[in-house]
C-alpha cells in the first residue's frame, strides 16, 4: 500500500444483454492510468493506443489472487512477494465476507455466454484492461464499411453463380464462402486482434442461396408443369415422367430429325356417317381413337394431332429412339388387328364396314412447338409428313393397309417381313420410292419382288409370269392386277420410246 494508488473512473458499460465487451470511453478511466504509470515505472513508452473491445485472457481467475488478509497479516506471503508487480486491490465472491457487497463488483463476461462461469469480478475486469494496455492484447474493431463492401461484393457473385451454375455447385460456393469467412474472422481475432463479426456477410449469403434455391425449384416445378400440360396429350405417361426428371433429353424451339411419321385415314367413313346422328358419329370416332392411342403410345410415338377421322403420329421424338421405324410398323400392324372388333361391332349394328388405310416413312423433319404465343402445339413439318400422308392415300391403289417406304424399310429387322410392290415418284421429286407392305406369306414376297425386277429389266414375259403367280396365291390382289396394266402398257410402247418403271404418285 506504501507503494502509492491512484485513482479514475472503473465505470464500464455493458452491452444489451449486460455483458461487458467494450473498452471504457472516460478519458479518466482507472485502468489508462494505471497502466500509464506502470510504463512509466518500467521505462517504457506511455501508453497511448486505444483499442474497441475488451481481450479477455481467460475466464475468472485467470489472474493470481489473493486474500486481503494474506497481505496484511506477517508471514503468510513470502517478503517482496508484491513487489514490481501491478496490484489492484478489490472485492470479490471468492474472498469478500459479505457476499451482498461483492455483488456490487461482479460483471457478466463473453464466458458466460459460452458456457462458462457467468460472473466475473470487477477487479479481475480492470487487470484485464490494464493488461491489454500493456500488451496490446485489446481487439480493434473493423469498420462496418468495411463489412458492408464485403456484403455487396459477395451477393453479385453469388447471384451470378446461381444463374449460370447447378444448384449444388452454388450449395458449395456458399458453404466455402460462409466457413472462409468465419475463419477468416478467427485468424483476425487469433492473430492480429481484430474483432470482426462475419454474421451479416454469412447470413446475406446463405440468405440469398435460399432465395435464388427457391425460386430456381419454383421454375422446375413450373417447366414440370409446362412439360406435363404439353406433352400428356401427346406421349405416354412414362415418357412425360421421363421429359420432367430429364429436361435435357427435350430440346424444344424446332430441331431436325430424322423419324417416322404415320398418317392412318378411314375409309367409308363418310358413307358411315351420312347413316348416323352427330352424336353417334362422334360416339364411333371416339372408340376408334381410344382404341389406336394406347397403340402408338405403348411402342413410344408420340400422338400429333387427330384431323377429322385421321391420325398423325411420329417416332422418334421428342425422345430419341433408335428403332423408331420398327416401332411404328409393328404399331400399324397392332392397329389394323384392333380395328377388326370395331367392324365387326359396326357389322352387327347393320351399318357399312369401314377400314383403315395407314401410310408411313421416314425422313428428317422438324419437330417442336409451331404456332402462335396463345396457341401452339408440339408437332413435325416437312416434305417427310407430306410423303407419309401421300402413301395413306396410295393403298387404295394398291388394296392395302399399310405402305411403307424404302426409307423406313431399309431400318426395319428380317422379323417383319415385307412385300415390294411398286416404284412411285412424288410430285415435285425425281427419284422413285419403292413402296412396301407387311406381308408374311414368302411366296408371295418372292414373286413379287421376282415381277418387279423383271419389269425393271423389261422382261415383259418374265413378269407376267410371276404377277400370275402372285394373283394364284391372292386372287383379286389389287397391287399385281395394276403391275399387270403397266406390263400391258409398256408392251406396247414403240421401240426407243422414253420409258420409266416408276409411277406417278398423282396418277395412282
Amino acid at each position: 500500500l506504501d507503494a502509492g494508488a491512484d485513482a479514475g473512473d472503473a465505470g464500464v458499460e455493458p452491452d444489451d444483454d449486460f455483458v461487458v465487451r467494450r473498452t471504457p470511453v472516460a478519458p479518466e478511466n482507472f485502468a489508462l492510468r494505471l497502466a500509464q504509470r506502470a510504463a512509466e515505472a518500467r521505462g517504457q513508452a506511455p501508453v497511448l493506443r486505444h483499442f474497441d473491445w475488451i481481450g479477455y485472457r481467460g475466464p475468472r481467475g485467470t489472474f493470481d489472487t489473493r486474500s486481503y488478509y494474506q497481505a496484511l497479516e506477517p508471514g503468510l506471503l513470502p517478503a517482496g512477494f508484491f513487489k514490481g508487480k501491478i496490484v489492484l486491490v478489490g472485492r470479490s465472491a471468492r474472498t469478500a465476507t459479505e457476499l451482498t457487497r461483492s455483488q456490487a463488483d461482479l460483471f457478466n463476461s463473453p464466458f458466460g455466454t459460452a458456457g462458462g462461469e457467468r460472473l466475473f469480478p470487477g477487479v479481475e475486469l480492470q487487470a484485464t484492461l490494464v493488461d491489454n494496455y500493456l500488451t496490446g492484447g485489446g481487439l480493434r474493431s473493423v469498420s462496418d464499411g468495411w463489412t458492408l463492401a464485403l456484403t455487396a461484393l459477395l451477393l453479385p457473385v453469388l447471384l451470378w453463380a446461381s444463374r449460370r451454375w447447378h444448384p449444388a455447385a452454388v450449395a458449395g460456393l456458399t458453404g466455402v464462402l460462409v466457413v472462409a469467412m468465419v475463419a477468416g474472422s478467427w485468424w483476425l481475432f487469433a492473430g492480429l486482434r481484430v474483432w470482426w463479426p462475419p454474421l451479416l456477410p454469412a447470413m446475406a449469403a446463405v440468405s440469398l442461396y435460399a432465395a435464388t434455391a427457391l425460386v430456381a425449384y419454383a421454375a422446375v416445378r413450373q417447366r414440370a408443369r409446362q412439360t406435363r400440360s404439353m406433352f400428356a396429350q401427346y406421349v405416354p405417361p412414362a415418357v412425360v415422367a421421363r421429359l420432367v426428371a430429364q429436361p435435357d433429353l427435350m430440346r424444344l424451339g424446332g430441331e431436325a430429325r430424322e423419324v417416322t411419321l404415320m398418317f392412318t385415314d378411314l375409309a367409308n367413313f363418310t358413307t358411315l356417317s351420312e347413316q348416323l346422328s352427330a352424336e353417334q358419329t362422334v360416339e364411333v370416332l371416339t372408340g376408334y381413337f381410344n382404341a389406336m392411342t394406347p397403340i402408338v403410345h405403348a411402342t413410344g410415338g408420340t400422338v400429333d394431332k387427330f384431323i377429322g377421322d385421321a391420325v398423325m403420329a411420329f417416332w422418334g421424338a421428342p425422345l430419341d429412339d433408335a428403332q423408331h421405324a420398327e416401332h411404328a410398323v409393328r404399331a400399324a400392324i397392332a392397329m389394323q388387328q384392333a380395328m377388326q372388333p370395331l367392324v365387326a361391332d359396326l357389322q352387327a349394328r347393320g351399318l357399312p364396314p369401314i377400314h383403315m388405310r395407314i401410310g408411313l416413312h421416314t425422313g428428317r423433319v422438324v419437330v417442336g412447338n409451331v404456332g402462335s404465343e396463345q396457341r401452339f402445339s408440339y408437332t413435325a413439318i416437312g416434305d417427310a409428313v407430306n410423303l407419309a400422308a401421300r402413301l395413306e392415300g396410295a393403298n387404295k391403289a394398291f388394296g392395302t393397309g399399310i405402305l411403307l417406304s424404302a426409307a423406313t424399310a431399309a431400318q426395319l429387322p428380317p422379323s417383319l417381313a415385307l412385300r415390294a410392290l411398286d416404284d412411285v415418284v412424288v410430285k415435285g421429286k425425281t427419284e422413285p420410292v419403292r413402296v412396301f407392305t407387311p406381308c408374311e406369306d414368302a411366296a408371295v414376297r418372292d414373286a413379287s419382288q421376282a415381277a418387279l425386277d423383271a419389269f425393271h429389266a423389261r422382261d415383259w414375259d418374265g413378269a407376267e409370269r410371276h404377277l400370275a403367280q402372285v394373283l394364284r396365291l391372292l386372287p383379286g390382289d389389287a397391287a399385281a392386277q395394276r403391275l399387270q396394266e403397266r406390263v400391258a402398257a409398256a408392251r406396247m410402247l414403240p421401240a426407243g420410246a422414253d420409258w420409266s418403271p416408276a409411277v406417278s404418285l398423282d396418277k395412282l
